[in-house]
């Protein structure tokens, strides 16, 4: 039985009293891990994080206790498992993949501009604060910093804090067919995550040729090169993030070489169907496991008998 973090105790329960395999999906870090990291950034810009309700955090550590095995889409949420005591044969990496028949380059950007692009909720977790710090840093006669998502509460208030910026075009949430056009047309997308399980956001702005920047807590490191197809930052490091937002707006040849290592990329990660091969391939060696566990029982009842 496969199951989401935080939907799988009672049905896991059942299945494994069956008889069956009980697989643990959890896109994200471990809950507790989470839980702390996301305390810690509202902390840090003044805030109170109310905190994940503790009965889903029960829940889920029940879950990743009796689950034969936990899939997750990054080396950051491997780890964060790793540093809770779970056991490494455990867990399983399986990144996600790209819909591919919908992202793809549609458009090249204008020389003329730098055109920085974030797209995901406007929030804390997604160290949106960073972003906006790094991109007063960058110095370009035509920047541009296009957002698109909605904004989170703690944002407005933190973006009262400062006069508006007409650079800075906030514009909500978006079709698909947009995304992909403005993905195709930005110079980088940034994803600034403190706390990221995966950033289907990266996969998507590399299937449109564009580069990235995001920090080793997006799954960025499981998906790229670093100063090949983006760069990959440390977590709260503004400075980091201007510096490459800086390197890519004065140098437009490194730009091009990264978006066509972008293009190339994106054809070995694959789209969703390479997803659901990987996690086939998963249920079969658990299938394969288990039949040999129950093949071993057999025999050590007749050698009793």
């Amino acid at each position: 039985m496969f199951a989401l973090s935080g939907s799988g105790l009672t049905c896991g329960r059942l299945a494994q009293a069956r008889g069956s395999k009980f697989v643990c999906d959890r896109g994200s870090a471990h809950i507790q891990v989470q839980n702390e990291i996301l305390s810690e950034e509202y902390s840090r810009w003044g805030e109170r994080f109310p905190g994940i309700d503790q009965r889903m955090i029960e829940k889920e550590e029940a879950e990743y206790e009796i689950a034969d095995c936990i899939t997750v889409p990054s080396g950051f949420a491997y780890r964060s498992f790793l540093s809770r005591g779970i056991s490494k044969d455990k867990i399983h990496i399986i990144p996600y993949g790209v819909d591919l028949h919908r992202f793809k380059q549609v458009g090249m950007p204008d020389s003329n501009t730098f055109k920085v692009l974030f797209v995901g909720r406007v929030s804390f977790q997604k160290g949106f604060p960073d972003l906006m710090t790094a991109f007063g840093m960058l110095k370009h006669p035509k920047k541009c910093l296009q957002v698109v998502g909605g904004i989170s509460p703690e944002i407005a208030r933190y973006l009262k804090r400062y006069p508006h910026d007409p650079s800075i075009e906030f514009l909500g949430h978006l079709p698909r067919i947009q995304l992909t056009s403005l993905m195709s047309n930005s110079h980088v997308l940034v994803l600034p995550s403190i706390q990221d399980g995966f950033g289907l956001v990266l996969t998507q702005a590399l299937a449109c040729g564009c580069p990235v920047i995001a920090t080793v807590h997006t799954g960025a490191a499981d998906i790229i090169k670093d100063r090949q197809e983006g760069f990959i930052v440390p977590i709260r490091d503004p400075k980091a993030i201007a510096e490459k937002m800086q390197l890519l707006a004065d140098d437009k040849n490194i730009r091009s070489a990264m978006s066509h290592k972008a293009l190339d990329r994106i054809r070995y990660i694959g789209g969703w169907s390479d997803y659901g091969n990987k996690i086939v391939d998963l249920f079969s060696q658990i299938v394969k496991s288990k039949m040999t566990d129950d093949e071993s029982k057999g025999r050590s009842l007749s050698d009793l008998q």
